[in-house]
């Protein structure tokens, strides 16, 4: 992949995916957020970072949102981080699940 899907489809929601730079909160610069308060669900990246880090980021944006829709508000920031990095590491690692399709 050299580059992100332009959208995620997250149980019944298409979620638009946004590459922009200097994304920031009021804590600083961050690498992604999920965006549910705006015209259309959104998930931002970072524009100027790796992709290794974007897919990373998209993982965990991925996550928040399936947390989101299941009610799941209290998760730890570090869990989904954890969960991100893991998904992404086996992946990576186990072509037989990229390719895995139960239709």
């Amino acid at each position: 992949m050299k580059a992100l899907p332009e959208s995620v489809v997250i149980g019944p929601i298409v979620y638009s995916i946004e590459e922009l730079p200097d994304l920031r909160d009021d804590d600083g610069p961050i690498f992604g957020e999920l965006d549910l308060a705006g015209k259309e669900d959104c998930i931002r990246i970072e524009r100027d970072t790796t992709i290794q880090r974007k897919v990373v980021v998209l993982w965990h944006e991925i996550i928040h949102a399936i947390l989101e829709q299941a009610q799941q508000f209290d998760v730890p920031h570090e869990i989904v981080g954890v969960l991100a990095y893991g998904i992404v590491d086996a992946l990576r690692n186990n072509v037989a699940l990229r390719e895995f399709d139960t239709k």
